[in-house]
């Protein structure tokens, strides 16, 4: 692989990666590493633009719920080291360079020998095989970076049924998918709180009404210590606080709860996201709770 060539993965810009928020996973892989194996071949063919290797692995691992540095000499800082080639496993990431402190790239390994990569010479996002002789032989080793079990979006509690781990699983796939207010995910690639919640429901089999108010009037009300994976959780806004505690029209946002105190809903910055419920702003706007599964 020519250093010179690839020196400008390494040396990306700001990331823009507008073009791939509008990815929509088909399929379910069997785990966290063929996720984002199946996420990073799904860019294959993308425009790098002013993004490189090290911003394009961040950004799937973040769509996959675990963010990762962008920064090629702090991403291989993470995980567990894997040096043999016969052992790698799909979704592991593999650098490229002259040394330890002298990395050019790195890529997401999709299994068959193949890994995919930003790499911008190219133009493209594209998969490229390990035994090519423009990488082989500059290939340094790999890293498997996997999320801590208490950080993972399938909550462990025993109350917790088999439908509720399925509709967080569904709106993690989600993450990082931008918000606006209004939007409906097949029109516009984005969400709002309730279109995010319908979307999210209806892809398991549950029928609910848009908009946050109508939703929690889909449910049974359910007080917050009774709280369970799976239910809606209600938030008043700045707009909503002048209306009392006991009214409905306090009710401005909505989001799933998914256990431990999360959140998992869409709001501003940073669009699909999990939030501790427990305390800050979110737990001072709390307003209700509802349950829509039986």
């Amino acid at each position: 692989m020519n250093k010179k060539k690839l020196l400008n993965i390494a040396l990306a810009g700001t990331i823009a990666l507008s073009a791939l928020f509008t990815f929509t996973p088909t399929s379910y892989a069997s785990s966290f590493g063929e996720d984002l194996a199946s996420r990073a071949e799904a860019y294959i063919g993308t425009k790098i633009t002013n993004f490189g290797s090290g911003d394009f692995v961040s950004h799937v691992f973040k769509r996959e719920g675990l963010p990762v540095p962008a920064n090629l000499m702090n991403l291989s800082q993470q995980g567990a080291l894997i040096k043999d080639k016969s052992k790698l496993k799909s979704g592991d990431v593999v650098f490229f360079g002259n040394s330890g402190t002298d990395l050019i790239a790195a890529g997401i390994y999709t299994g068959e020998g193949e890994f995919v990569v930003a790499y911008k010479t190219y133009g493209t996002v594209q998969e490229i095989p390990m035994n090519s002789p423009v990488v082989k032989n500059h290939f340094l080793g790999a890293k498997r970076i996997t999320p801590e079990k208490k950080n993972s979006f399938n909550p462990s509690s025993p109350n917790t049924s088999v439908l509720a781990k399925n509709i967080i699983q569904t709106g993690h796939k989600y993450l990082g998918v931008k918000y606006k207010l209004g939007a409906e995910y097949e029109n516009t690639g984005r969400f709002d709180c309730s279109s995010f919640v319908q979307y999210v429901y209806k892809k398991n089999g549950i029928q609910l009404s848009r908009g946050a108010r109508a939703q929690f009037q889909d449910g049974k009300k359910i007080a917050r210590k009774d709280l369970r994976p799976g239910d809606l959780v209600f938030f008043s806004t700045t707009k909503t606080t002048k209306y009392s505690k006991d009214s409905i029209k306090r009710i401005g946002h909505v989001g799933i709860y998914a256990g431990n105190n999360k959140v998992l809903h869409t709001y501003g910055d940073g669009g699909v996201k999990y939030n501790d419920m427990s305390k800050g702003w979110w737990d001072k706007h709390y307003v209700a709770a509802a349950r829509v599964i039986n």
